[in-house]
């Protein structure tokens, strides 16, 4: 006939029991007597742990220790909400700060009738070449001060400055004997500048291809116009500039 259940873990019981009392027993020969005296009440709790009861009864039988659910991680208190970089989380994005009043370009202003009068300027325009194909539309005579000769009577086909060969360009290298020269002062007015002590561009040497600037509207620029018969210089500044079309300016001899 099996044994019952009940039998074997009564069995089981009461040999865990005893080894755990000789072990602690040995172990704890030394100590005082107020030491051995907890012993029993030790095993007791390691009886109960194990959930079944001591049927000697000289152990208080303890209810189960509820089971205990995954661990937790550890609480660690945090600072401001961090992004996936690990960085603090940034707020609204700032516009860019303006830049400083000495690089900031003023709005380009056209030159005031008045001013134009007041200063004795003289006004001028150009066609794009690349556009009308049309050189006597494209070319101007500070010489002269015009931009069509069709007869060729008055410049002699001898002109200062050019528009639109090859984009929105100001060209001054008209003839196969140039020196003249070029120069870009940048933005500028009219009611600020002193003309007269204006710096006048040296002029090459030999005959040489000045390089096309663009043409920028509210840029004053210095020609120096040098070739076999004329030598002569003159500002300019651009009054208006629509792209590949046309280009309005306003000029002043230097003499």
């Amino acid at each position: 006939m099996a044994p019952r259940a009940g039998t074997t873990a009564t069995s089981r019981s009461r040999s865990l029991a005893s080894a755990l009392t000789g072990l602690c027993l040995a172990a704890c020969a030394g100590s005082a007597p107020d030491s051995r005296a907890e012993v029993p009440a030790r095993v007791g709790a390691v009886s109960s742990a194990a959930g079944e009861a001591d049927p000697s009864g000289n152990a208080a039988v303890a209810e189960p220790t509820q089971q205990a659910g995954p661990i937790d991680a550890e609480v660690v208190p945090r600072g401001p909400a961090r992004d996936g970089a690990g960085d603090a989380q940034a707020g609204p994005l700032e516009a860019a700060p303006p830049p400083p009043p000495e690089l900031a370009e003023e709005p380009f202003v056209p030159t005031s009738e008045e001013s134009i009068e007041a200063l004795g300027l003289r006004k001028g325009y150009l066609l794009s070449r690349g556009r009308y194909h049309d050189f006597d539309l494209c070319t101007y005579s500070f010489e002269h001060g015009l931009h069509r000769d069709p007869d060729r009577s008055v410049t002699r086909n001898d002109w200062d400055l050019a528009f639109g060969n090859g984009g929105d360009l100001l060209q001054v290298s008209m003839t196969a004997g140039d020196r003249s020269r070029l120069v870009d002062l940048g933005a500028r007015r009219w009611e600020d500048l002193d003309v007269a002590a204006l710096p006048a561009p040296v002029p090459h040497v030999t005959p040489t291809r000045e390089p096309a600037l663009p043409a920028r509207p509210g840029h004053v620029y210095l020609v120096r116009t040098a070739d076999s018969d004329s030598d002569l210089l003159t500002a300019l500044r651009i009054e208006l500039l629509a792209p590949g079309e046309r280009v309005a300016f306003t000029w002043k001899r230097i003499d």
